[in-house]
C-alpha cells in the first residue's frame, strides 16, 4: 500500500485527542504532552525509523555554510538552487551514513587505530594519501611522517576548540572513507565469472551467422487501421496485468498541467513602442544625461568615466563592464559622440544608448586590459602615448614607470543607457487572470460531469489544447516526491498538495490557478499508482499499443506463411530480401535494428540452409534463412573474455550497490511534503 494509505489508517483520532493536540501546537508543547516530535515521517524515514531532525538540520547548515563561503570566494551569487543542492547533499550524506553503518555492523567492518595510522602515514602497503605533500621534507624531498605527526599533535592540543573540531571531523571523514573502501572491496570480491561464462562470451562475440531475411515492419500499417474493442483490451489486461514489464516498481503519482504565459498584448506593444520613441527623442535632446538616466532607466547606472565603457557580448571584459549584443558592434564602432543607438534588445531589456565619449582603445600592458580596467591616470597614459613611450605616472596607488609595448586597434564606446523591460500592463495582467479563472471554471464544470477517469483526463487535454495550451505530465515518486523547474517556491508546495493531500483522488483540479512569476499553472491529478500490479487506467494506453502490435504481427504472420520462398514473401509484401551478418553478442540485424529475441532464435538449434517460421521482433515480423555459420576460431583460453566480464560486473556493482542498499532500507524522503505541510 502507498505511504498515503498509512496516514489514512491513523486518521481516526478521537475528538478529545485532536483538541489536546491543537492546544499543544498553539502552546508549542506538543512534544511534552505526547513524547516525541509528533511527526510520523518527519524529514524522512530509513528502515522505518525517522531521521533525527537535529542531525539533518545541522548537516544542512554545515554544508550550506561551506557552499556560501565557496560562492563568496568565487564571487558569484548564492542562489536558491544552491541552497536546495546543499540540503540534498546533506540528506544523501545522512542516508548513506545510516545505511552503510548497518552494513558495517553486520559484516564487522571497522578501522583500528593501528590500521588508521598505517593508512594515514602510508605504511604496510597503503599508498600515500592525497594532500600530504605539505609534509615532504625540504631537504630529502621525501615524505616525513614526523612532520605530519607534529601537525596532528598541534591540532589536537590547540587552544582553539574550532581547530580541534576541524581535525576531529577530518579524521572521522578519513575513517568513514576507509570503511567504505573496505566494504566496496569486499562486495567486489564476491563477483565471480566461471569458465563456462567466459567461453559463452567468446562464442557470442566470435561466431557469426550469415543470413538472408524478409521483414514486415509494424510501421507498414497505421495504428488507427487496427481496431481494438474495450472488451478485447480488458481481457488483455486481465491476462497480462501481472507481467513484470507492467509492474509499478514504486508507488507514484502524476499530475497533468499546462502553463498560461502572461505576455504583453498588442496594445501593450504599441504603447511600449510609442514610449520608447518618446524616450529616445528626449534623450537626444537632454543636456543632463546623468539626471535623465536616473529618472528613466530601470537599471540606474551612469558614469562619464571610462568605467562606463561597453564591450560586445563574449568579450573577456564583459563580466566586469557593460556589454551589448555582438550584432550591434559595427553600429557602435561607427557611432559619433552624442549619437543615440537603439532601441535594441539584450538580456531581457530594451536599451537606448547615447555615446558619451571618444571610443576607448584596448591596451596591451600587464597582459590584456583596456583603459577602463585601470585607474584614470594609468589608463589614459597607455591609451594615448605612442608605442615605445616610457614614462612616469602617479596614481593613488603610487608611482608607476610604464612602457607602452603594444596596443590593439579595436575601440569600444563609453555609453549612457536607458534600460526598459517589456512587460504586460496591469490591465493586461488583470485580463489574463480573468481568462485563466474562467478557463479553470470551465474545466471544473465539464470534468465534474464525467464519470470515468479516462474521460476526465481526455477532456482536460482537449479543452487545454483548444485554448492553445499544451498539457504535460509531471510524475512524482511517493517515496521521494519533489517538483522542480518552477520560479516560485510555493508553486511546488501547491502542486505537491494537489497530489498528496489526504483526500486526493484522480481527477482533482487545483482549487485556483497557481501563479509562478510570469505564468499561471492549471493542473489535474491524473494518476495514483500503488506499488505492484497496475490498475487498468495506469496501463491502458501501453497495453492497447501492445495489443495493436500483436494484431499486426498475426496479420503479417498469416501473409508470410502463404509463400514458401523468401522471394515470394518479399514480393507479396512489396519489400525485398535483405542480407546481414549477426552475432549473439550484439543482437543487431543490419537494416533492421536491435532484435535480441529474433537473433537468439537463430543461435538456438537452426542449421545452415534452414529457415525460421515467422518471428515477432521489436520492429516487425521476420522470416530468416541461415546461409552460413562462421564458427569461432579455437582459443587456448578465455582469459580476455573473463576479464572483460569481471571488469564490467565489478564496475556495475560499484555504481549500483548504494541504490540497492537504499531500496532495501525503504528510504522515504519526506522533506518536500513536510515543507508543503502535506505529510508530517
Amino acid at each position: 500500500m502507498a505511504l498515503i494509505g498509512k496516514i489514512r489508517e491513523r486518521s481516526g483520532l478521537l475528538v478529545a485527542i485532536i483538541g489536546i493536540a491543537l492546544l499543544a501546537f498553539i502552546l508549542n508543547d506538543y512534544d511534552k504532552i505526547f513524547g516525541g516530535s509528533g511527526e510520523e515521517f518527519g524529514y524522512g524515514t530509513i528502515f522505518g525509523e525517522k531521521v533525527n531532525n537535529k542531525e539533518y538540520e545541522d548537516a544542512v547548515k554545515q554544508i550550506d555554510d561551506q557552499q556560501r563561503i565557496k560562492a563568496q570566494q568565487e564571487r558569484r551569487e548564492y542562489t536558491q538552487q544552491d541552497q536546495d543542492a546543499a540540503a540534498d547533499n546533506a540528506w544523501n550524506m545522512i542516508v548513506d551514513k545510516i545505511v552503510l553503518e548497518k552494513e558495517y555492523e553486520a559484516l564487522g567492518i571497522d578501522v583500528s587505530e593501528n590500521e588508521f595510522d598505517a593508512f594515514l602515514y602510508g605504511r604496510d602497503g597503503f599508498p600515500m594519501l592525497q594532500g600530504t605533500e605539505q609534509f615532504i621534507d625540504s631537504t630529502t624531498g621525501v615524505f616525513n611522517p614526523k612532520l605530519m605527526e607534529k601537525w596532528i599533535n598541534d591540532q589536537e592540543t590547540n587552544k582553539d576548540p574550532a581547530v580541534q573540531q576541524q581535525w576531529a571531523d577530518q579524521k572521522k571523514k578519513l575513517i568513514e572513507g576507509r570503511k567504505r573502501d573496505k566494504y566496496t572491496a569486499l562486495i567486489s570480491q564476491g563477483v565471480y565469472v566461471t569458465k563456462l561464462e567466459s567461453e559463452d562470451e567468446y562464442m557470442a562475440q566470435k561466431e557469426i551467422k550469415s543470413i538472408s531475411y524478409v521483414v514486415r515492419r509494424f510501421s507498414e500499417i497505421p495504428d488507427e487501421k487496427i481496431k481494438v474493442t474495450d472488451k478485447e483490451l480488458k481481457a488483455y489486461y486481465e491476462a497480462h496485468k501481472e507481467d513484470k514489464k507492467y509492474e509499478n516498481k514504486t508507488a507514484s503519482r502524476e499530475i497533468r498541467l499546462f502553463m498560461v504565459d502572461i505576455k504583453p498584448s498588442r496594445r501593450d506593444t504599441v504603447m511600449f513602442d510609442k514610449s520608447m520613441r518618446e524616450i529616445k527623442k528626449q534623450f537626444a535632446a537632454s543636456k543632463n544625461d546623468s539626471l535623465f538616466v536616473m529618472q528613466n532607466s530601470e537599471i540606474k547606472f551612469y558614469s562619464s568615466a571610462k568605467i562606463a565603457t561597453a564591450v560586445p557580448e563574449g568579450n573577456e571584459k564583459a563580466q566586469k563592464l557593460m556589454s551589448y549584443p555582438m550584432a550591434m558592434d559595427t553600429v557602435f564602432r561607427a557611432a559619433a559622440v552624442g549619437e543615440i543607438v537603439g532601441p535594441y534588445s539584450y538580456n531581457g531589456s530594451f536599451i537606448i544608448s547615447k555615446v558619451q565619449g571618444g571610443s576607448v582603445p584596448q591596451g596591451g600592458v600587464i597582459d590584456n586590459f583596456i583603459e577602463a580596467d585601470m585607474v584614470p591616470e594609468f589608463g589614459a597614459f597607455v591609451a594615448s602615448k605612442p608605442i615605445g613611450t616610457i614614462g612616469v605616472v602617479k596614481t593613488d596607488y603610487g608611482i608607476h614607470i610604464i612602457e607602452v609595448l603594444e596596443r590593439d586597434d579595436k575601440t569600444y564606446p563609453v555609453l549612457a543607457s536607458i534600460y526598459k523591460a517589456f512587460k504586460p500592463t496591469q490591465e493586461t495582467m488583470d485580463q489574463k487572470e480573468r481568462e485563466v479563472y474562467n478557463l479553470l471554471y470551465k474545466l471544473d464544470a465539464k470534468i465534474s460531469k464525467k464519470e470515468s477517469i479516462k474521460d476526465k483526463l481526455q477532456l482536460f487535454d482537449t479543452i487545454a489544447v483548444r485554448a492553445g495550451y499544451f498539457p504535460r505530465p509531471l510524475p512524482m515518486k511517493e517515496e521521494a516526491p519533489s517538483v522542480s523547474g518552477f520560479t516560485n517556491p510555493t508553486t511546488a508546495s501547491k502542486l505537491l498538495a494537489l497530489a498528496f493531500n489526504e483526500e486526493a483522488k484522480v481527477g482533482d483540479l487545483v482549487g485556483a490557478p497557481i501563479k509562478d512569476k510570469d505564468k499561471y499553472i492549471i493542473a489535474i491529478l491524473s494518476s495514483i499508482r500503488e506499488k505492484g500490479v497496475p490498475t487498468f487506467e495506469d496501463v491502458e494506453a501501453m497495453m492497447k499499443q501492445q495489443l495493436i502490435e500483436e494484431k499486426k504481427a498475426k496479420r503479417f504472420t498469416n501473409q508470410l506463411l502463404k509463400d514458401k520462398t523468401l522471394q515470394g514473401m518479399a514480393k507479396r509484401g512489396n519489400t525485398e530480401v535483405m542480407k546481414a551478418e549477426v552475432t549473439f553478442y550484439s543482437a543487431q540485424i543490419t537494416g533492421a535494428g536491435f532484435e535480441p529475441e529474433v537473433v537468439g532464435a537463430l543461435f538456438s538449434a537452426l542449421k545452415d540452409g534452414k529457415r525460421t517460421l515467422p518471428l515477432k521482433g521489436k520492429m516487425g515480423v521476420y522470416v530468416i534463412r541461415i546461409e552460413k555459420t562462421i564458427k569461432a576460431p579455437a582459443a587456448a583460453n578465455y582469459d580476455v573474455e573473463r576479464d572483460q566480464i569481471l571488469t564490467a560486473m565489478r564496475r556495475q556493482v560499484q555504481s549500483q550497490f548504494m541504490e540497492a542498499l537504499k531500496k532495501k532500507a525503504e528510504v522515504v524522503d519526506n522533506r518536500k511534503l513536510r515543507d508543503a505541510r502535506v505529510r508530517f
